[in-house]
């Protein structure tokens, strides 16, 4: 495969949900469509949302503010797993959610350990074929899953959680994408926010809920801080936030396609902006490589960022 030139692309998960974020208020909608809109205007053109994402609200957040330039962007969607005939079914409400009669690049959403994927496979395929979608992309699948469903169509894209503190896809993964040509694309450029605040304050953050996260894992955590307060001094040396080096190198692997980026407010995405006129040298590439890959064989291979189980939770589409 060819490598191209990575570029940043908008996830737009937080959108609409009450999750990590502040919810569905009016005066929030406003400032997801703003942030939308700003991105759209600094050059963005990606934009990766899914039927769950705030239980459609994201789609439609997204199709409102972006609906006049649908032929300069790209969007991405997502669907769970569901019976085969029931997605072009999933598929159609999208496109009324994002005012759009095609969806450029759509994922099957995480797996389904024990089901045959390979039914929905065929039906994205025939939506596919109706135009209804344009290219198939894979969600946290490993190379053993995603093996059988090359049998049932074309793979176009994998989609996958990536930084300077979760490298393991390095080890197996990307590699399995190469040889099959399937194109990538990272989310988790700031490790949920590890890379994104000061080592002094990881702790707390830990402690404000989200110890079920592998990278706040008890018997990591320690490690991890360490990693983030070498990387915060490098960043700090070469004149750049961390947020900005986590995103410049993920942008410098030049086997990614696009990068997601998250935001909540307009100064983290006039921040994560700048990040795309970030130059790493060589020298620099070098030191964060060593200081980041400690890391890679602290996780079980294969291990997904969220350590999520799929069909251990209710997942419903909308």
């Amino acid at each position: 495969m060819e490598d191209k030139q990575s570029e940043l692309g908008l996830g737009c998960w937080a959108f609409g949900d009450s999750y990590w974020s502040a919810g569905r208020s009016g005066k929030d909608q406003k400032n997801y469509r703003r942030l939308i809109q700003s991105a759209y205007d600094h050059g963005v053109r990606h934009f990766d949302t899914a039927q769950v994402y705030g239980g459609g609200m994201s789609e439609q957040l997204l199709g409102q503010q972006l609906r006049p330039r649908r032929q300069e962007i790209e969007i991405a969607d997502k669907t769970l797993h569901r019976p085969a005939d029931t997605v072009e079914r999933g598929i159609i409400k999208s496109l009324r959610r994002l005012g759009t009669d095609y969806i450029d690049l759509f994922y099957l959403h995480w797996p389904r350990p024990g089901e045959d994927l390979r039914p929905h496979m065929e039906a994205l395929e025939k939506a596919r074929a109706k135009g209804l979608i344009r290219r198939i992309g894979l969600s946290n699948f490993s190379p053993e899953q995603i093996a059988p469903l090359l049998e049932a169509g074309r793979v176009d894209y994998c989609q996958f959680g990536y930084n300077l503190l979760w490298r393991g896809p390095e080890r197996r993964l990307v590699p399995f994408c190469r040889t099959h040509d399937i194109r990538v694309v990272t989310y988790g450029s700031l490790a949920q926010g590890l890379l994104a605040h000061p080592s002094v304050q990881l702790a707390e953050r830990r402690e404000a809920g989200r110890r079920p996260l592998l990278l706040y894992r008890r018997n990591i955590f320690p490690q991890v801080v360490f990693t983030v307060y070498q990387l915060e001094l490098l960043a700090s040396a070469h004149g750049i936030s961390l947020a900005q080096l986590a995103l410049a190198w993920n942008l410098s692997r030049r086997w990614i396609d696009v990068v997601l980026f998250g935001v909540r407010d307009r100064l983290q995405l006039e921040e994560s902006l700048e990040a795309r006129k970030v130059l790493l040298s060589e020298e620099l590439l070098a030191e964060v490589d060593r200081i980041s890959s400690g890391l890679i064989d602290s996780f079980p291979p294969d291990e997904n960022i969220f350590g999520h189980r799929p069909g251990q939770h209710n997942e419903e589409e909308v």
